[in-house]
């Protein structure tokens, strides 16, 4: 299906839908719109991290649900760094 075809359908539903396929047409095209910004950042973030990659090491993961055993977790990791 081309471009022109996508169109003349979206055109022929919302003339047999009437008002509430527009509404309906329109809601979708909004949502769409809604995540491009999602998309410029994070387009921006990956650039930002393929730049720097070669500089610096980057590790990306999963943090834990637990957040205050993850804490502790470092403070031991790098007490025994420091010996």
């Amino acid at each position: 299906m081309n471009i022109y075809q996508f169109f003349l359908k979206q055109i022929s539903d919302i003339n047999n839908d009437g008002i509430a396929g527009f509404r309906h047409k329109l809601q979708i095209l909004l949502s769409c719109f809604k995540k491009i910004p999602g998309y410029f950042f994070a387009f921006l973030a990956i650039s930002i991290i393929r730049i720097l990659s070669p500089l610096i090491l980057i590790r990306i993961g999963k943090i834990s649900e637990n957040f205050g055993n993850t804490v502790s977790d470092y403070e031991i990791y790098l007490i025994k760094k420091k010996k």
